[in-house]
């Protein structure tokens, strides 16, 4: 009867298809001690061009963004005044409270002209709330004006956690944001040749100003701090420090290291400068990160036996994730190795999971389907063949 079986094999059609999903990708858990350790209150850290979350620490609970917030005010700068040699007067009404706020500033003085390019690097590099508040009245007449844009830009990016009531960040009860939302900021405006350009630059002269007229000598502060500490920031591109005393130290920073694009954040450290060991120690850890395909839907994850026929189980989805080097990555299926065929159809469920470092990073149900034999003729030759086998 071996024909009648290879017969009935030929005639055999299969099926593969993914069903409900119990567990979507999740952040690797296990990663968390990639914050936990930090003086830093809240952090996240995300591969910029996945939006993966590579560690967590507080990440969704609201906090003060003190000056990080300089760069929602700078991205809506950047798309609203086009002309970066558009000059703007700087007025009285721009400097206003500004001293007695104790507020850092560029520099500008009234009466001054720079450049909205001046202005830019004048937020970026001495978080100037000077030249902030120069934007802001441009942009929009008022302070209040501009935050509105602030936030209408912030629901447009997704920052659903996150409120604006000036362009500077200076405390307010009601200015407030999470560390995943400043992530999210910060990835919305790497897309931005500008932004990237002023926001990862060391150094910066001003044009001529009635008040300096060589100019306004400017330098990043994270990579001068970080000198004179003697702390090294591997693979730091650039970013956007914080203080007040209710945000503490903060920074939101991106490196590249192995062809990635990391995003850090770190907010509400009571250390002072706390944000430059805490961004340090990060960058030193995800310098040996890589991305991995764990998972592809030509990766066969199984093989399941229905008589002399045998069935190749693909992974119904394509997994990639960075993981630290040295990382345990473990594939299980959960499905019988044979099924015999009947006269039904059958649906034979599994389920699949993905492990690194015994943390579970995925799972899902998948099912075969073997459809019953077709045609009375054929019903006929398997029940013989069972007769007799």
């Amino acid at each position: 009867m071996k024909w009648i079986k290879s017969l009935l094999a030929c005639l055999m059609a299969v099926l593969l298809c993914a069903v409900h999903t119990k567990t979507d990708v999740q952040a690797l858990s296990v990663n968390d001690n990639l914050v936990q350790d930090l003086s830093s209150t809240y952090a996240i850290v995300i591969d910029a061009e996945t939006s993966e979350v590579l560690g967590a620490k507080n990440a969704d609970e609201k906090m003060y963004p003190a000056s990080m917030t300089k760069m929602l005010t700078a991205i809506v700068a950047i798309e609203s005044l086009p002309d970066l040699n558009q000059q703007i007067t700087i007025t009285d009404k721009m400097l206003e409270g500004l001293f007695n706020a104790d507020a850092s500033v560029a520099g500008f003085i009234v009466g001054d002209r720079p450049t909205v390019e001046d202005l830019l690097y004048g937020i970026a590099l001495p978080s100037g709330a000077d030249a902030t508040n120069a934007v802001a009245y441009t942009i929009s007449g008022s302070l209040e004006a501009f935050a509105e844009k602030m936030n209408a830009k912030a629901q447009e990016i997704g920052m659903t956690s996150s409120h604006f009531v000036n362009p500077h960040g200076l405390h307010d009860e009601n200015h407030y944001s999470t560390a995943r939302d400043i992530a999210k900021l910060l990835q919305y405006c790497l897309k931005n040749e500008t932004f990237r350009t002023v926001f990862s630059a060391k150094n910066y002269v001003t044009s001529s100003l009635v008040s300096y007229p060589a100019g306004i000598t400017m330098s990043d502060h994270v990579q001068t701090k970080s000198e004179a500490m003697g702390v090294d920031l591997p693979n730091y591109i650039g970013g956007k420090t914080g203080y007040t005393g209710e945000a503490g130290y903060c920074l939101a920073a991106w490196s590249s290291a192995n062809e990635r694009t990391y995003i850090t954040v770190t907010a509400h450290s009571e250390e002072y400068l706390g944000y430059i060991p805490d961004t340090a120690a990060l960058l030193t850890r995800l310098s040996t990160w890589k991305q991995n395909v764990l998972l592809s839907t030509s990766t066969a994850v199984a093989n399941v036996t229905t008589g002399e026929d045998t069935i190749t189980v693909y992974a119904p989805d394509t997994l990639v994730m960075d993981l630290p080097e040295g990382t345990e990555t473990v594939v299980y299926i959960d499905l019988p190795s044979s099924i015999t065929q009947t006269y039904e159809k059958q649906q034979v469920h599994g389920f699949l999971t993905v492990m690194a470092d015994n943390t579970v990073v995925y799972s899902k149900d998948i099912m075969v389907e073997v459809p019953a034999v077709k045609g009375i003729f054929n019903r006929l030759r398997l029940k013989i063949a069972e007769k007799f086998d």
